[in-house]
């Protein structure tokens, strides 16, 4: 049999589709990631200071609010990202692995011993009445619910990340070195797989795969990076 980690490298490393990506139509992934790179580069250049506090934050990107308008500016997503719509962690992975290809001589750490726990939102649980005690319709219901799932999903996700960067830091500060798509990521990959395994917690599971576990990876290795240095977020 093989060990735990090869089986979930295989998983992680499969070329199919994005578990966080959700098409309008079909899209090539190779397309889908030169877009999320494209908006992540583009974002962070324009509005670092924003992208890095939201990413820090560990809160749900809110696109509403004045900051979260700034971080889904027209001029950064190509049409390419028109057609695929990207949720909050593909947004927020693609702004943290800009943030940390720009800061990576300064981002240097590789152990977080020191670093408290990070904490994540958590979301919001799925309501069965409007705000008059009235039921609400079960289609509004199952929509809360499939939401509900997919915000559980992502902070997994992150949570599993961030088990995976403190056990294997430089493994995966040097996933960051890699352009997206590469056989040198491919190979970066195979160097984190290994941590996986002691990061998934008992009787859950956690979909994912390259593009997903590189956006993970970026925003756990950025929020642990950015605390364990004395000055900060590296912007």
């Amino acid at each position: 049999m093989k060990p735990l980690y090869a089986l979930l490298a295989v998983t992680v490393l499969a070329a199919g589709q994005h578990a966080d990506a959700r098409t309008a139509r079909a899209a090539d992934p190779a397309e889908i990631r030169a877009a999320l790179g494209f908006y992540g580069t583009c974002i962070v250049k324009r509005e670092g200071e924003i992208a890095s506090k939201a990413l820090l934050s560990g809160e749900f990107l809110d696109t509403r609010s004045d900051d979260g308008k700034r971080l889904v500016q027209k001029e950064c997503l190509a049409d390419r990202v028109t057609v695929a719509r990207f949720n909050d962690a593909s947004l927020k992975g693609a702004m943290a692995d800009a943030l940390v290809a720009r800061g990576l001589d300064r981002l240097t750490a590789t152990s977080f011993d020191g670093v408290p726990a990070l904490t994540y939102a958590e979301p919001w649980p799925v309501r069965l009445t409007d705000r008059n005690g009235s039921d609400l319709p079960p289609e509004r219901v199952a929509a809360q619910q499939r939401k509900f799932e997919e915000k559980q999903g992502e902070v997994a996700r992150a949570k599993m990340a961030e088990c995976v960067t403190r056990a294997a830091g430089a493994p995966v500060r040097a996933l960051f070195a890699t352009p997206a798509a590469s056989q040198a990521e491919l190979a970066a990959l195979q160097a984190v797989a290994p941590s996986l395994a002691g990061c998934l917690p008992a009787g859950q599971t956690i979909g994912f795969d390259r593009m997903t576990l590189r956006g993970a990876l970026a925003v756990a290795y950025y929020r642990l990076a950015s605390a364990a240095q004395p000055s900060g977020a590296a912007q």
